[in-house]
């Protein structure tokens, strides 16, 4: 399935969720490796056959496909599959059951194939995959990172990491990825990144960190993400003051 059936599927799941009562998934603000998520019926048996025990998967291996409602799904595993889910999940012009929906059906091979009482199950393996394999315990952090802003940086140390041009790849695992990301090290993203947390914790900023913002600012400091309805609002504004 493209990705615009794959939209459209989402967008007739959450609508569909939407009539049932008490049904399906609601997003709560879904971010980055982590949302809290409610569902409609935690994922039972079907017609009365016990689930069958998930299969273990452990840090070596790169799933192709992950368990829901006792069956294998196959995944879209690609690195570049997971930041356009991660963007999704993030977008604030989108509907927040909508967003939880079509991410899932992004992500999953043949999602229409998943019943509805395993969409739950099917949201949580999602966000566990996009976590790395890693449970996610507590809240999440203060964001430092935007895959969107930073994606200059980001490519350009990873590339340095893996040895060769990862966006020339046919494929490259999400958890491959991620392990470069893990091993940047020193280099133009974490000096900007330690800039950021210290600016958050109101801490004084060393001689060099101080010279880098003063000449990197719009690129240290995070845009904030406006809805399509702030930007009109902000037009019309300056319209109106003759900007």
């Amino acid at each position: 399935m493209g990705r615009r059936g794959a939209v459209r599927v989402g967008r007739k799941r959450a609508h569909r969720a939407g009539q049932s009562a008490g049904g399906g998934v609601a997003g709560d603000r879904a971010a980055r490796h982590a949302a809290d998520a409610a569902a409609g019926p935690a994922g039972g048996g079907r017609g009365g056959r016990a689930p069958r025990r998930r299969r273990t998967v452990s840090g070596w291996s790169l799933p192709r496909s992950l368990e829901v409602g006792g069956e294998p799904r196959a995944i879209h595993a690609d690195y570049r599959d997971a930041l356009e889910i991660l963007q999704r999940l993030d977008d604030p012009d989108e509907d927040e059951r909508e967003r939880v929906y079509i991410c899932l059906a992004l992500f999953y091979d043949r999602f229409e194939e998943i019943p509805p009482a395993f969409w739950r199950q099917a949201l949580e393996r999602m966000l566990w995959f996009l976590g790395g394999g890693q449970e996610q315990k507590g809240p999440a952090g203060p964001r430092l990172v935007d895959w969107q802003q930073d994606e200059a940086l980001i490519v350009a140390d990873i590339n340095r990491v893996a040895g060769c041009e990862v966006r020339a790849l046919p494929f490259c695992h999400w958890w491959t990825f991620l392990a470069w990301y893990g091993a940047i090290g020193q280099g133009q993203l974490a000096a900007v990144v330690s800039i950021r947390d210290r600016l958050r914790r109101g801490k004084k900023l060393d001689d060099w960190q101080r010279e880098y913002y003063r000449m990197h600012r719009a690129q240290v400091e995070l845009k904030k993400r406006y809805t399509a309805e702030e930007l009109a609002e902000q037009q019309r504004l300056k319209r109106l003051l003759g900007e």
